[in-house]
């Protein structure tokens, strides 16, 4: 009797295998063929496997490396009057360029790579705001304030310029507004409270105190940015804030739920994380072909994509209990904290101390959260391998 018992949730837990397998891979490869047909939809450019034309920015590169930048900006000049004959020219891709010269601390060649990018792009803010920065960082005041100005003419809901330009003309800011002023300081209530939660003993009072306060700050935060970003039609930022609810929601239900039970939450939730996955797959195409940064896709797709799959095993298992399901509620707290901790100082540096800028110093609260979570998940590994283990003896008894 006792060795059926022990082999029959091996036995449960076998026959299950290949059809969550089948499931999960049918949902990955479902997301890529419903992303490609949304992206098509509204006609962005699938990739393709033929070479086209060369990268400008790259091409710019290679001089500026061999030749200096002054070099770089009389041949970009050359080719825009034959309208970049042979070359893929992009504002992103520029613009990636110019930040490249200015991680290097080379301002002023970034200015002129800018310079560039305002002058095929007149209309972007986004290019006015980057060769603002570089004329700041390269010490010509003037030349930054006309150019956040222009910025700020062209979109006045431009944040980044609003800020350097109000801290360089020294002249105040329009007050925020009730609901920016919610996201920011459920924002700020959210890092505190959560990076204070990954310090104290998991199941303790404070644990538990901290742990609620980080849950309800990032709900407002979260369901603020979402909000905000409908009004202002942000795709990108609705994604992110669904998914940010998507994470501290099924994370406080594998806490409060201890019990093997699923029910029509882990089925919508399932539904939830494959539409979120589909999202970032698009999107990241999009990016793709406007040759923009596809970090931020990718890393959501990949996590919405695990979580997919977790949703399902959950679904296809009837439930989740044990040291799985601390597992669970670990890894979608932190990474919903992780958000809230990049989106603050990775994607709003303007608001980050320049001496901390200055020594790269804000990818550090970033860093600790990805480190606290890989240590409290290979803790939780530990503590689910010793608990087996302690129990092998009776299982070699009963043999015996």
């Amino acid at each position: 009797m006792p060795i059926t018992m022990s082999l029959a949730p091996a036995i449960a837990r076998r026959s299950r295998g290949w059809p969550f397998a089948a499931g999960a891979l049918g949902l990955a490869l479902g997301a890529i063929l419903a992303a490609c047909l949304v992206a098509s939809f509204y006609g962005i450019p699938l990739p393709s496997l033929h070479a086209g034309a060369p990268a400008l920015a790259e091409s710019l590169a290679q001089t500026i490396d061999a030749q200096g930048v002054d070099a770089a900006v009389a041949r970009y000049r050359a080719l825009a009057q034959d309208g970049f004959a042979g070359f893929s020219e992009n504002e992103n891709a520029t613009n990636d360029l110019g930040y490249r010269l200015l991680g290097r601390k080379e301002a002023t060649a970034a200015a002129k790579i800018f310079q560039l990018n305002t002058e095929t792009h007149p209309g972007s803010p986004n290019a006015f705001d980057s060769l603002g920065e570089a004329q700041a960082a390269a010490g010509d005041v003037p030349g930054a304030i006309a150019s956040y100005g222009e910025a700020l003419r062209l979109d006045p809901h431009f944040k980044t310029s609003a800020i350097a330009y109000a801290k360089l003309t020294g002249i105040p800011r329009k007050p925020y507004l009730p609901l920016v002023l919610l996201h920011i300081s459920a924002g700020l209530g959210a890092i505190a409270f959560g990076l204070a939660a990954l310090v104290f003993r998991k199941g303790g009072r404070m644990h538990r105190w901290t742990g609620t306060g980080f849950f309800i700050a990032i709900l407002f935060m979260a369901g603020d940015a979402g909000y905000l970003a409908i009004v202002g039609n942000e795709q990108e930022n609705i994604l992110a804030a669904f998914f940010t609810l998507y994470l501290v929601l099924t994370a406080w239900l594998a806490a409060r739920r201890r019990e093997m039970k699923v029910d029509a939450l882990n089925v919508i939730g399932l539904a939830v994380a494959w539409t979120i996955a589909v999202g970032c797959i698009a999107f990241g195409l999009k990016a793709a072909s406007e040759q923009a940064s596809l970090g931020p896709f990718v890393g959501f797709g990949i996590i919405a994509l695990i979580a997919t799959v977790t949703d399902l095993r959950v679904v296809l298992a009837g439930g989740i209990t044990g040291g799985a399901r601390i597992a669970r509620h670990l890894w979608r707290m932190c990474t919903a904290l992780f958000i809230a901790v990049a989106s603050f100082f990775l994607g709003q540096q303007q608001l980050v101390p320049q001496a901390l800028r200055d020594y790269n110093l804000e990818v550090v609260p970033p860093a600790v959260v990805v480190l606290a979570l890989i240590y409290w998940l290979s803790r939780n590994l530990y503590e689910r391998r010793r608990a087996l283990h302690n129990l092998s003896p009776v299982s070699d008894r009963a043999v015996a």
